[in-house]
Parts: structure tokens; sequence; C-alpha cells
């Protein structure tokens, strides 16, 4: 196998743009996969085409893992390359089943190539007799045990027995920068890496206001950062120190409404962290009615907290298929994890659900957080994670 070919779906459908999209795709795969491990990168018509050097099958199971997180990848295949001569074909074809145990298989062919004398269903039938005479196996158009995929395409003809599937959506970078607020639970690295799907690169912001183990919590959260940094090759974590704050907002009567001013403060700080990031969005990880601050009238409080445009990628989604994807992803075991915070001892017994606003920023006015605000700003710990390839 001296070819790996990716091919996109969503991508395909961009137009003037899709150069741009391939171009960055391009740029991601070469940030996760070893240049050591290839000849060249290139575009051609519909697909990235990657010439590999010599390697063996761990460094291939490598590439496999790598490509398996590039967002923007519909699938991929590693192929075998032939002249565009029936004959050669037909050579190539029997190297590649030699190499297989079946006793049923199909052809499939693709051919972009309109020069090739040949039809796609005319090179189908003379191959699948080639085959069928070179080994003795059983066609089964419908439920093979080996397909043989041949693709014609500009100079190349490529052949292959496995599809390979990708993450899909769009590559990382192609949508803009967008701030996300990280808790170290199931939730917001979900919430991450569903955005990261759509294109986004991801900043992410902790709020920490550890009571005991404060070493061992800040370890979590920065694992966890590490396998989403697996998704979009280079990340920045901002830790925010926010005890204080919440030692101030605990000070008041108004007990109910401590969990929704928190986090507007949230909102407000990374607004601040936005703007030195040149972004405009915030992510976060709520789920529709799954906690007291995540009811439609609460998040509108919130919400009203910053000018960020704030997205909630799984608003729609239930618990148990958020840990699915926590899951998928690797992030469940490092988040469920227990951390013990400040606030845990504070919260209310009847947390408001439908929350005015007006009385809510009241509340909030009456505490003096300014000036702890500031000397937050100053204490904010950046931590910079890199992949290398």
């Amino acid at each position: 196998m001296n070819y790996i070919i990716c091919h996109y779906n969503e991508i395909g459908l961009k137009g003037k743009n899709r150069r741009f999209f391939e171009e960055k795709l391009i740029e991601n795969i070469k940030k996760n996969i070893s240049k050591n491990f290839f000849k060249k990168i290139k575009r051609i018509s519909g697909r990235i085409i990657m010439e590999l050097n010599d390697l063996t099958k761990i460094q291939k199971e490598e590439i496999r893992g790598g490509l398996e997180k590039v967002f923007g990848l519909a699938y991929f295949c590693f192929a075998q390359e032939s002249k565009q001569e029936l004959g050669e074909i037909e050579e190539q074809a029997k190297k590649l089943l030699k190499k297989e145990k079946f006793n049923s298989f199909r052809v499939s062919v693709q051919r972009s190539n309109k020069n090739f004398p040949l039809t796609s269903v005319e090179t189908e039938k003379q191959i699948g007799a080639f085959v069928l005479e070179e080994f003795r196996k059983r066609v089964d158009l419908t439920n093979p045990e080996i397909t043989l995929f041949i693709e014609i395409v500009e100079n190349y003809v490529f052949l292959y027995t496995e599809k390979i599937q990708g993450l899909g959506g769009l590559p990382v970078g192609t949508a803009g920068r967008a701030i996300c607020l990280l808790s170290d639970g199931i939730d917001s690295p979900v919430a991450a890496w569903q955005m990261m799907k759509r294109g986004l690169e991801i900043v992410f912001i902790h709020f920490y206001a550890y009571s005991e183990n404060e070493k061992k919590a800040f370890e979590k959260v920065k694992n966890i950062v590490k396998i989403l940094n697996f998704y979009q090759f280079q990340s920045k974590l901002y830790l925010v120190p926010f005890k204080a704050i919440q030692q101030e907002i605990f000070k008041k009567k108004e007990n109910k409404y401590c969990c929704l001013v928190c986090k507007r403060i949230m909102f407000n700080m990374a607004e601040e962290i936005a703007k030195q990031e040149k972004s405009f969005t915030l992510i976060t990880g709520d789920s529709l009615g799954q906690v007291a601050s995540q009811t439609i009238e609460n998040m509108n409080v919130i919400e009203k907290a910053t000018n960020l445009l704030v997205l909630r990628p799984l608003i729609s989604f239930d618990k148990q298929e958020i840990i699915k994807i926590a899951k998928k992803i690797n992030t469940y075991d490092l988040s469920i994890i227990p951390t013990r915070f400040y606030c845990q001892d504070c919260l209310p017994k009847h947390p408001i659900t439908r929350a005015n606003s007006g009385v809510v920023e009241k509340v909030e006015k009456e505490i003096q957080i300014n000036e702890v605000k500031k000397e937050i700003l100053k204490q904010i710990i950046i931590e910079k994670f890199k992949l290398s390839a």
C-alpha cells in the first residue's frame, strides 16, 4: 500500500471556497501525521492523496489513529497505485487480493477520468471476470465478504479493500475561533469537541475554586485539554482563580441567586479573554433543563451578561447521549474523577429556576467585585498545548 486516499463530503459543497477548506484539511493532516511517514500530499479531483514512504505495520496504525482524529474526513483508505492500463490494474488487483481471505466479492469502480476507455460498469465487469477466474470465488453484489474498490482519477488508478470511517464535519480552523467554558465535568469537553467538528478552533477557560487537592484537580483539567488537543493540534487553556469572587457572592442573603450571579460573572470575564483572543463566540456545555441554571429563563438571564455570541451545542442532548460521546472521545474517565469545590458547601437548597433579569442584575450590583475582578485578571495562568507529529 503506497498511498492514502482521503475523501470528504461537506467540503465538496463549498463551491468557490472549496480550495480554502481543502488546504486547511491538508494543513491539519500534516499536523497530525509525522512528516517522516510520507513523501508528498496534494489535492486532486475531489480528494486528497498522500504518497507514503515504506512503513511498518505499527507506523501505518499510527497514521490511521492520527487520521481518525482529523475533522473534515468522510473516510480514508490505504491504497495501491496502478497504471491506467487494464492489464496492470488486473495485476495489482491480484497482488492485493492474494493478501486477503474471502469467499465472496464484488468490484466497485469510480471513474472520473473520462479518457479511460471503459466506463465504470464495463471496468467492474472486466475486473470482476478476472478475479472470478483467478480466485474461483463467488460474486455477491449485495453482501460480499470483500469489496475491491477501484478509483480512476486524473492520471492515477487506486485499488483498496477497506474504507476507514472519518469524523466528518469541517477542518478545525475554518470557522474561526471560540472561547469555551471548560469545567472538569462530563458536558463541557463534549461541547468543545462538537464545535471543533464544525470547524471552530477552541480556546479553553477554566474557572477554579478548589477546596483541597488543588494540584491534582489542575492536572485533571490539563489532561482533559490534552485529549481534546488531539483533535485541534494546538490549544490554549486559561486558568482563572474564582474563589475570591465566590466568597463575595455567598456573603449575600439572596443565596438562591448565587449560581446565576456566578455564571454571569464568568461570562463577563470570558468576554475580556475573548477580546484578547480576537473571538466573539462563547461555548458552554448547557443542556436544557439538566440543572437549575439551565432552564430557558435562567440561561436568558445569564446570557445577558455578555455581548458574545453564546453557542450551546448540547442544548437538546440528554445525559446518556453526552456520556456516549464523552466515552468515544476518551474524556469520560477523567471527567468522573471527583473534585471538591469551595462552593459545594454554600450552594442553595432551593435555587431559583425562573429568574427575573432585573432582580439578578440588582443582586449582582450589590456585590463589590470590580476590584476583585481586576486582581483575578492579573493572576490568570495560561497553559499551551502542542501536538508534535
